[in-house]
């Protein structure tokens, strides 16, 4: 069985040439890139424990 693993974010950031960049959700475990709306990690199949943004 898989432990759960903590979401991380990329840092929101804003540049001269967007509007301003949302804050990417990743597993901190194999760092794959997140949909906001998966349970399991696609990379490692971890559990994503979302905390309180979901």
């Amino acid at each position: 069985m898989k432990e759960t693993v903590k979401v991380q974010w990329t840092p929101a950031f804003q540049s001269y040439h967007s509007a301003g960049d949302e804050a990417e959700p990743f597993c901190d475990e194999c760092e794959t890139y997140l949909q906001d709306d998966f349970n399991y990690c696609p990379g490692c199949g971890s559990k994503l424990d979302w905390g309180d943004t979901k």
